[in-house]
Parts: structure tokens; C-alpha cells; sequence
């Protein structure tokens, strides 16, 4: 079998630059605050998300279609309204529109009225002049009419 051996060299020893020194010694130490600033951040959160969980008796639900149009319609009999007028529907294009008028983030108005598509974009028109001109023209038109039914008459 056949061994060789390795001379062994010396390493040879670079001078230190100081400035270099400084940066590594200032990117080390930066690191570590870093590291030191991530796991305080982590406890923190870790311990707010138990204190959470521990303080609520019952579970969180989401609030239902059903559960706030039953509330709506108790408030309604209250004010003496026909309860059965109410459906929610109102409630979900009018948020989409207030949303849209307070410049909220389409991707923020999608999830919260529960759109798969895009479609809640058709309630978030801001122009209703042409959707008030026509019930303008039908007043003004069953006036003219009236008039001259009765000046038949």
C-alpha cells in the first residue's frame, strides 16, 4: 500500500485592515440585533396570540347572512317596518359602493362582500347622473300626461 505524507506549510497570516475589521465587527453586531429584534417580535406575538385564545369563552364566529338579516328585521318590526321588505341584499352593494367611495383596495371590497368575481364592480359605479335622469323624465313625463287627462276631462 502506498502512503505519501503531506508536507504541512505553514499558513500564511494576511495583515488585518482595520477598516475591513470595522465593517465585519458593525455587520456582526447588526445581526445579531436583528436576531435579538426577531425573537422579542416572536415572544411578543406568540404571547398576545395565548392571552387571545385565553380570554375568549366561545370561539369567534363570522357573522352570517342569516343571523344579520334576522337582527336586521327584528330592528325593523321595532321602527315599525314590514320586516319581510328586507333581505340584506342593500347591505352588501351599499358597503361595496361606501367601500369604493372611501377609496378601500378593490382586492379588500372583493373578499369582504364574499365576490368569487369581479362582479361587485358593477355596484361601485359612482356616476348615478344617467340613473337619475330617468326617473326624472318619468315624473316629468306622468305630469305632462295627468295635466292632460284632466284638461280632457
Amino acid at each position: 500500500i502506498y502512503s505519501a505524507v503531506l508536507p504541512v506549510v505553514p499558513a500564511q497570516v494576511a495583515p488585518v485592515d482595520p477598516v475591513l475589521a470595522t465593517i465585519q465587527a458593525q455587520l456582526a453586531q447588526q445581526k445579531a440585533d436583528h436576531e435579538a429584534s426577531v425573537a422579542v417580535l416572536k415572544a411578543t406575538v406568540d404571547t398576545q396570540q395565548a392571552q387571545l385564545a385565553g380570554s375568549l369563552a366561545h370561539p369567534v364566529k363570522p357573522l352570517t347572512l342569516s343571523v344579520f338579516v334576522a337582527s336586521f328585521r327584528k330592528l325593523a318590526a321595532r321602527a315599525e317596518l314590514d320586516p319581510a321588505a328586507y333581505t340584506g341584499h342593500s347591505f352588501r352593494r351599499g358597503g361595496a359602493t361606501a367601500a369604493f367611495k372611501l377609496r378601500v383596495q378593490d382586492a379588500l371590497i372583493q373578499a369582504h362582500g364574499d365576490w368569487a368575481s369581479e362582479c361587485y364592480k358593477l355596484y361601485c359605479d359612482m356616476n348615478f347622473a344617467p340613473q337619475l335622469i330617468h326617473p326624472l323624465g318619468m315624473t316629468t313625463g306622468a305630469a305632462a300626461a295627468t295635466r292632460t287627462f284632466e284638461m280632457r276631462a
